[in-house]
């Protein structure tokens, strides 16, 4: 089915993008329009002043008037630029703007995506399809539309004052135009599918080097260096490849307009001789006619390039509308006072199922309880859905069955943000900015007072290492804290955690890739931080779960036993076998002493 120039979503969106920007500049959008006409209107004194000076001054020989109309023509070119400059800066500022709003706008609506919308894209995949497509919407508006109705209504000026001048000569030029638009025509639609091929291409080269670059320590490891530049090098290959098919396209159409462009002064100059050989037409007339074809052909350059800009920028609306009609995780109304969450909440898991693929469960039925301040630990083989179970509890993923409740209020009936506010994470992975240790504490309260992160700081047992560093608390950690050690990120992390003192802990593997040193201090903090909180802790580490009340261990996406320390030692295999081989080297290190 053969594809319209507009289609409908084409339209919606153009819609919704000419009412974000009249809502923000209406005013700037108004002078401007208002400077099209007069900038127009300002083009005809000089292609009609040169026949009138040739055919009325030069030819009387009058050089007073001659000096007098230059002179003015000198002030009014002032005049004309001045008032092109007015218009060209207020559309600069208004593209900057968009630029910035339309950014700003997909930045904040991806991190209001599920997890998994976002996992589904690579970073840096993202982060070039927010950068670069919202700068070539410039051809709708900035481009596209105002110099769209500027070309109408130049070529609508220029076709009256040439037929006014000479009819004859007027109808020969207007009938070349057909051909010197068709040619343009034929190919946009193959342009505009090269450019989006282009543009695919561009964002996976941004997300390919920008994985490289975060993983340079891994290539230099491996001697990897050869086959991340062949990788790179293929992607911009294919680049180079769609680039050249668009340029082909592109130099077709603007030989074939550059013909017809070139063939109408031709037949001005032709016909146009002959009729000043036989005395229907002056010399100045002709030339005035001849400079007058700019308002016929430098328009219609315009539109058909504007054609293609347009159409062009049409693909970047669609990619840009393709990650905001994405399904945020929702905005639900603030819970009543009555519903709000308490100090140490209860915690239920009730018949949750889940799947990653649609296909295999990675949890299946489960229901847990944890009541109000108890401390459960969560043990099982890797891959047996510990992380997924409280990924789960923070609506990072929505359960393919079942409810997780807080209080006995289901979290899809509490506020995302809100919902949040009650979790504390402390991860495995610790991630953090690449900022000052100060700022990385102060994202668990931004409004925190400096006692409030110092004092965090040392409820994490971090503080004394803090301040055995050259610049303290004002220290730069360097991209994801590569500057500090694996156990000092993860109790800068623990501090950030204390810092934003929520009712619900969750501690996944927050031990595991760190040494005893640091373990011993992560222990002391998350014991006394672990009072008065409902907290879920991940571990295969028993020396982590000791102070638990209960725990539960998962296997296969299923809880396959819970009890005590006691009660699952006498009675289940995998605590034994998780138990003994803890246990074990210590005994073998007893006996050979």
């Amino acid at each position: 089915m053969r594809r319209q120039f507009l289609d409908f979503h084409s339209i919606q969106y153009l819609r919704k993008f000419f009412r974000l920007l009249f809502a923000f500049y209406r005013r700037e959008c108004l002078i401007i329009a208002l400077l099209l006409l007069p900038l127009v209107l300002m083009k005809l004194p000089m292609p009609l002043l040169t026949g009138y000076i040739i055919d009325k001054v030069i030819t009387k020989g009058n050089s007073a008037f001659l000096d007098f109309l230059c002179v003015g023509l000198v002030g009014f070119t002032a005049i004309y630029l001045s008032l092109g400059y007015l218009r060209e800066y207020i559309l600069f500022c208004i593209q900057k703007a968009m630029t910035i709003r339309i950014r700003l706008k997909l930045f904040q609506h991806v991190q209001s995506l599920p997890l998994s919308n976002i996992f589904e894209k690579e970073t840096g995949y993202l982060a070039a399809r927010i950068l670069n497509d919202p700068t070539s919407l410039n051809g709708l508006f900035f481009d596209a539309f105002l110099t769209l109705v500027q070309s109408i209504l130049t070529l609508i000026v220029g076709v009256v004052v040439i037929f006014i001048i000479n009819w004859r000569l007027a109808t020969l030029s207007v009938m070349v135009l057909p051909f010197f638009v068709s040619s343009n025509l034929i190919f946009i639609k193959r342009i505009k599918h090269w450019d989006n091929l282009i543009k695919e291409q561009n964002a996976i080269i941004l997300n390919k080097l920008t994985e490289s670059l975060s993983a340079l320590k891994v290539i230099k490891l491996f001697q990897l260096y050869k086959n991340e530049s062949i990788k790179f090098l293929k992607n911009m290959k294919s680049e180079l490849t769609f680039s050249k098919k668009e340029f082909n396209l592109k130099y077709l159409v603007s030989l074939a307009t550059g013909f017809f462009g070139a063939l109408a002064p031709l037949v001005v100059v032709w016909y146009g001789g002959h009729e000043v050989i036989n005395k229907n037409l002056t010399i100045g007339q002709l030339v005035a006619f001849s400079s007058l074809l700019g308002f016929l052909y430098n328009p219609a350059t315009s539109i058909l390039s504007i054609n293609v800009n347009f159409q062009k920028s049409l693909v970047s609306l669609d990619r840009i509308f393709n990650i905001l009609n994405m399904p945020s995780e929702g905005k639900i109304p603030y819970l009543r006072t009555k519903d709000r969450i308490s100090k140490t909440p209860r915690i239920e898991f009730r018949d949750i199922s889940f799947s990653y693929d649609g296909l295999s469960d990675a949890l299946d039925n489960i229901n847990l309880i944890l009541e109000n301040n108890e401390q459960v630990a969560i043990l099982g083989p890797t891959g047996a859905g510990k992380s997924t179970l409280v990924n789960l509890l923070a609506f990072f993923y929505v359960p393919k069955r079942g409810s997780i409740l807080i209080d006995n209020i289901d979290i899809k009936d509490i506020p995302i943000n809100e919902l949040r506010k009650y979790i504390g994470f402390v991860c495995q992975e610790s991630f953090l900015f690449s900022t000052t240790i100060y700022d990385n504490i102060r994202l668990g309260n931004l409004k925190a007072s400096y006692a409030d992160v110092i004092r965090a700081a040392r409820l994490a047992n971090a503080y004394d290492f803090i301040q055995l560093l050259p610049n303290g608390m004002d220290t730069i950690v360097g991209e994801d804290g590569e500057y500090l050690s694996g156990g000092q990120r993860q109790l800068i992390c623990l501090a950030r955690v204390i810092l934003k003192n929520p009712p619900i802990l969750i501690l996944d593997e927050p031990t595991s890739a760190i040494d005893s040193k640091t373990e011993e201090l992560i222990h002391e903090s998350m014991i006394s931080f672990m009072k008065g909180r409902s907290t879920i802790v991940i571990s295969h580490r028993l020396s982590t779960i000791l102070n638990v009340h209960r725990i539960v261990i998962l296997e296969n996406g299923r809880i396959s036993d819970i009890g005590s320390h006691e009660d699952l030692a006498k009675r289940n295999e995998f605590f034994r076998n998780v138990f003994f081989s803890q246990t074990k080297p210590f005994d073998s290190l007893q006996n050979r002493m």
